[in-house]
């Protein structure tokens, strides 16, 4: 439905949804493209890569002497390369077949449809805590933009040259800015930090709000979590690594994002993170339930369990299926 974000669940989930308020954000490794995260990360590289090349001759000496930067242009999908977990919606579509079939076990599932101005929202939110137990196992308080860390957005369908046009565009001024600084300079903003900092702040969140074109019906929406650490850290940052997955985050309008968590799926341990809301958060954000093709349940029997979860029924629009799926 129109200004709808849309979530097929099977019945499992959706109960879980329901009673416990709560999304559930997933590593984005283990979503159902193989190109996730890569398909911008490759664009980008072979951006910087280009334009390395036409930087000026004092630049380039400069870059070779200072392996950090140098790498920004060489091999900036490594320092990108965090973890990101992830919610998926669709956009606007409340009873699509493919949706059906890929996402709500085979049409025996539900769909929940959410305002999708309400879901906005948790963007606007300007300070976000992280609290992390240290080693003497004391509470540890982080203030954060919200914006640093979450995001979210409609994906965008693309190809590697078409990310790539559009990089060279956001990227170029920032290049040419650095290429004509001073690089001996003494004065903050120093050329290298300011450099970096822009570009992060200009194409960070991008990588996760790119797929590849062959998906373009699914009409994704997707809320992002991007954590500090990435998994080269394993091995080498196990201690900061583990402090990072316990790390638990409040939001200021009573929302909370768990530590790291495990489940079970696709035949491995899939890493995820939840999104609880409290009742005051939740039920307004709440529009419409679809009960799958294949779902046996009435119109009644899902009333019947939202009123028993405090939910108002008259202020939800359930229905059945129309799709003739068998």
């Amino acid at each position: 439905m129109k200004n709808e974000l849309c979530y097929y669940c099977d019945l499992s989930a959706f109960k879980s949804i329901i009673e416990n308020r709560e999304f559930w954000l997933s590593d984005i490794h283990f979503m159902n493209d193989s190109s996730e995260e890569s398909l911008f990360l490759d664009a980008l590289t072979d951006v910087m890569k280009k334009m390395r090349e036409n930087l000026s001759d004092s630049t380039k000496a400069y870059l070779d002497k200072n392996s950090f930067i140098d790498s920004f242009f060489t091999n900036i999908k490594y320092n990108y390369k965090n973890m990101i977990y992830i919610c998926c919606f669709t956009d606007g579509k409340n009873d699509d077949l493919s949706q059906w079939r890929g996402y709500a076990s085979d049409g025996t599932g539900l769909c929940i449809g959410f305002k999708k101005n309400k879901i906005k929202q948790l963007s606007k939110i300007r300070d976000i805590e992280r609290h992390k137990i240290n080693q003497n196992e004391k509470c540890q308080i982080d203030h954060f933009s919200t914006s640093f860390i979450f995001a979210q957005h409609e994906i965008y369908y693309s190809n590697k040259a078409e990310i790539m046009q559009e990089l060279e565009a956001i990227i170029a001024p920032i290049v040419d800015e650095y290429d004509a600084a001073d690089k001996k300079t003494l004065s903050p903003p120093f050329p290298d930090s300011k450099f970096t900092q822009q570009l992060f702040q200009k194409i960070h969140h991008f990588k996760a709000f790119y797929k590849n074109q062959s998906f373009k019906s699914e009409k994704e929406y997707r809320i992002c979590l991007f954590d500090s650490l990435h998994e080269e850290a394993i091995g080498k940052a196990d201690d900061a690594l583990m402090k990072n997955m316990k790390a638990k985050y409040f939001f200021s309008n009573e929302i909370e994002l768990s530590e790291l968590k495990f489940r079970v799926g696709r035949g491995s341990l899939i890493p995820y993170r939840v999104l609880t809301f409290s009742k005051n958060a939740f039920d307004p954000m709440l529009s419409s339930v679809t009960i799958g093709p294949k779902n046996p349940m009435s119109i009644e029997d899902v009333k019947y369990f939202l009123i028993a979860n405090g939910l108002e029924t008259s202020k939800i629009n359930i229905m059945k299926s129309e799709s003739t799926y068998q």
